[in-house]
């Protein structure tokens, strides 16, 4: 057979370090393409080719070739790979590989500067390098412009100085000749760098492999994972030297096909097709931007970009509507373009077992098998967003073990969105160590930041006057609420307290009650109140209203992006967490006036994890505006003793004074 178990050995007494390495890359691309896998860098790509040592074929990058198809076509990825070089402008390896890269830049017949990609594949990256050097190749391919790119990049020393690496090596690499910033700018938004960690004792890389052909492999081969890896390293260690290739076709017809069943793999690549799908329309949903102004918050992106570099959690926290989430969702245009990108909301997570979570999608793999599924992309990252609704489920639940996967497969990076509150809760909840733990905390805007607002929407300046409402209009998403308000009537907010501004806005956003048509706000308010309170007690991610509700108030509530739905099963949830808080409390505040005593609020206020959270909101609101009305119901709480669970409603009062 080709790619005996006992040719591994040669493999290792003929090759150095960096030849090895360079074998065990190639060894993922050609387990990848008999798997009929995606490429890295354009992950919609599917692999169709392999070339090894390719200057027959008048390429310069010459230790890999892969070739690719999407929808947009064909693609080329040519990969100098790399053991452990050091990416400087002084470093001679580096400079040969530039101009290596620059001349097949160059070379139209053989080179289609949309579709193509150049990669440089090194065993580690250094934290420097994942922090501003992948940034910056990012931003490159984000910016519409060369001068809005370098504009960008000069703002940021750390950024800039890998720039300079750039202009300085592809100067050398164009015969000493200067390159104008778009021809540097073109050049880069081609080129990534990515890391595997081959050759490293208890290799991430090599188990997400052996993982795949564990669970890709034909039931009639008694080989297992590792030995059917090492077959097809001895295979690739033959083709390499004289430059081979394989296709999809001219493998199958190697004995080493013969260990893989590839059809097995069917429903997971449905599954992650699925996730992604999910993922996209969490993501839709998610605005960075107030009025369609975009206010930058580099400092605080590039913190989470760092954050995500070097911890196995992290959390973005801040008040609701600070923009946590749409700092995730920048942070992973910006940093990790190239990754895999599994998006959930936590409450989604309330289940006792991964399974379940899963299962509710329609999906029967385990995570664990679906991310070795895309093995060859180097950064898979998990985003769970609202993680304080975990604290309204058990703690032995499908996040805990979600959690323990981060000790099990070190690859996974898990981003979480929390309300600053929540914070100390999940931590003791979920027994997380600190050590895997960073914290990132995204800041109400401060003052300059409002007034360049202010300047763009003179419509606010007269609402930004108004003490009561001042720090809660330092919230992106408030802004952006008070400006659509504003443009629907001509009051004056300027008096408004806290409560009447948001009433103000219900009026005027979800009810929008300057619709000509008769009736419809009553139905918009009771078609989102419907969706928000049955979706926050069920918690899960989408629900189907109840059947009394109104098509034409759920048609144009869709409209104004007030709710979004899952297209697969016509199912809605609000589109911010915000509208859905403000549906809790007046659901709240409609049961306090029906039951004004203590003991009738709290026996029919209800008692499921949503509504304690819906009454902590509203005692909130109410300790700005009333106080005294807060305070009196405690009062006269502590003198009931026949209230049903009337200590979780104590505790959520203690909680929040």
């Amino acid at each position: 057979m080709v790619g005996n178990m006992s040719d591994k050995g040669s493999v290792f007494s003929k090759a150095g370090g960096g030849t090895t390495f360079e074998l065990y890359v190639q060894t993922a691309f050609v387990t990848t393409l008999i798997i009929r896998g995606h490429v890295p860098c354009i992950p919609t790509a599917e692999l169709i080719e392999i070339g090894f040592q390719t200057t027959n074929r008048k390429h310069k990058t010459d230790d890999l070739l892969a070739v690719a198809k999407s929808a947009l076509g064909q693609h080329r990825l040519l990969a100098q790979i790399k053991h452990n070089i050091t990416i400087s402008s002084n470093n001679d390896k580096l400079k040969g590989v530039i101009k290596e890269f620059w001349k097949d830049f160059n070379n139209s017949p053989l080179f289609n500067k949309t579709n193509d990609r150049l990669l440089l594949i090194k065993s580690g990256l250094t934290l420097d390098e994942r922090n501003h050097l992948k940034s910056l190749l990012n931003w490159a391919k984000t910016h519409a412009t060369e001068s809005d790119f370098i504009s960008e990049v000069n703002r940021i020393k750390a950024k800039k100085k890998w720039l300079e690496v750039f202009r300085t090596t592809l100067k050398e690499a164009n015969n000493n000749n200067p390159l104008t910033d778009k021809e540097i700018w073109e050049f880069l938004r081609c080129l990534d760098v990515l890391e595997y960690d081959f050759l490293n004792q208890g290799s991430i890389d090599e188990s997400y492999f052996i993982n795949l052909i564990k669970i890709s492999k034909n039931n009639s081969t008694t080989a297992n994972g590792k030995e059917i890896w090492n077959s097809i390293l001895a295979y690739v260690s033959k083709l390499n030297p004289d430059g081979g290739s394989i296709t999809i076709d001219s493998i199958q017809k190697e004995e080493l096909y013969n260990y893989f069943d590839t059809q097995k793999l069917s429903p997971y690549f449905k599954a992650i097709d699925k996730l992604k799908s999910d993922s996209d329309v969490i993501l839709k949903s998610l605005k960075n931007t107030i009025n369609g102004f975009h206010i930058g918050r580099k400092e605080i992106n590039q913190s989470i970009v760092n954050s995500i570099n070097e911890f196995p959690f992290t959390i973005v926290t801040g008040k609701p509507g600070v923009g946590k989430s749409a700092a995730v969702k920048e942070v992973l245009v910006d940093g990790f373009l190239s990754s895999s990108v599994f998006v959930f909301r936590a409450d989604q997570f309330n289940e006792p077992h991964l399974a379940n979570v899963f299962s509710k999608l329609g999906i029967n793999e385990t995570i664990q098998d679906i991310v070795s599924c895309i093995s060859l992309i180097p950064d898979k990252l998990i985003i769970v967003d609202s993680l304080e609704k975990l604290l309204e489920g058990d703690p032995e639940n499908a996040f805990k073990q979600l959690l323990s996967l981060l000790n099990e497969y070190k690859g996974i990076k898990i981003v979480g969105t929390s309300r600053k509150y929540a914070i100390d809760l999940i931590i003791q909840k979920f027994g997380i160590t600190k050590e895997n733990l960073n914290i990132v905390e995204v800041k109400p805007l401060e003052e300059h930041e409002l007034n360049t607002v202010a300047v763009q929407f003179p419509q606010l300046n007269s609402v930004l006057r108004n003490s009561k409402i001042k720090n809660l209009l330092q919230i992106p998403k408030y802004l952006d609420f008070a400006i659509s308000s504003l443009g629907k009537d001509a009051e004056d907010y300027s008096e408004l307290s806290l409560t009447e501004f948001k009433n103000k806005l219900w009026n005027n956003i979800i009810e929008d009650i300057t619709t000509k048509r008769s009736g419809l706000s009553q139905k918009r308010s009771k078609a989102f109140s419907n969706i928000a309170i049955k979706r926050a007690k069920r918690m899960s991610l989408f629900v189907e209203p109840d059947d009394a509700v109104d098509p034409e108030a759920i048609e144009a509530l869709e409209k104004d992006e007030v709710i979004f739905s899952d297209k697969e099963k016509h199912e809605l949830s609000p589109s911010h967490d915000i509208f859905e808080d403000w549906a809790l409390i007046k659901y709240v505040a409609a049961k306090y006036k029906e039951h004004l005593g203590p003991k009738d609020l709290f026996n029919n206020l209800g008692n499921e994890p949503a509504i304690r959270r819906a009454f902590r909101l509203w005692v909130e609101d109410y300790l700005v505006d009333d106080s005294e009305k807060i305070i009196e119901l405690i009062r006269l709480a502590d003198k009931c003793h026949d209230i049903v669970d009337s200590k979780k409603c104590h505790d959520i009062v203690d909680n929040v004074l």
